[in-house]
């Protein structure tokens, strides 16, 4: 399934691909990685997200953008930066692109605790969020344009009925 052009993955081959991740149990029980624990006792491998990946064709406004959301950035080298949050969640901006499909949803989104004060924030650092749109159950969340022109989402946590 590896395409030329990443960009041009679609939701459903997303899915087929990230499936043994987001539905481990679908996976045959000898393919599942496995470590050794100190007991000896097989265990599947504990993971976390290391590096999200975004192409833009502005590096320099992408990484304004980015710093405008709270972000830092840690690498900055020839069409290529590395920003890092607050929860140490790393976002690699290669620059240089120009194939970008304007106004399109990423496909990671964005957690804060307090959604009224990072509404708030956006809109004091120019960034021009949208209206909180209030779900419960459900997250709270709001829209800002990023770089050329794709949504960024910004959710609050989990709330329950």
């Amino acid at each position: 399934m590896p395409l030329d052009k990443p960009w041009e993955y679609t939701e459903r081959s997303l899915l087929r691909l990230c499936s043994p991740l987001i539905f481990p149990d679908r996976i045959s029980s000898n393919l599942k990685p496995k470590t050794e624990t100190s007991h000896g006792i097989s265990a599947p491998l504990s993971l976390s997200l290391g590096h999200l990946r975004l192409s833009v064709t502005d590096l320099p406004g992408a990484i304004a953008f980015f710093e405008a959301l709270g972000a830092r950035q840690d690498v900055d080298r020839d069409n290529f930066a590395v920003m890092e949050f607050s929860d140490k969640t790393r976002l690699q901006l290669t620059g240089g692109a120009s194939n970008i499909a304007t106004d399109a949803p990423l496909q990671f989104d964005f957690r804060v605790k307090d959604i009224d004060s990072a509404w708030q924030e956006c809109a004091d650092n120019g960034l021009k969020p949208a209206p909180i749109a209030r779900q419960t159950p459900g997250h709270d969340s709001f829209i800002v344009n990023g770089p050329d022109g794709c949504e960024i989402k910004i959710n609050s946590g989990y709330k329950r009925a």
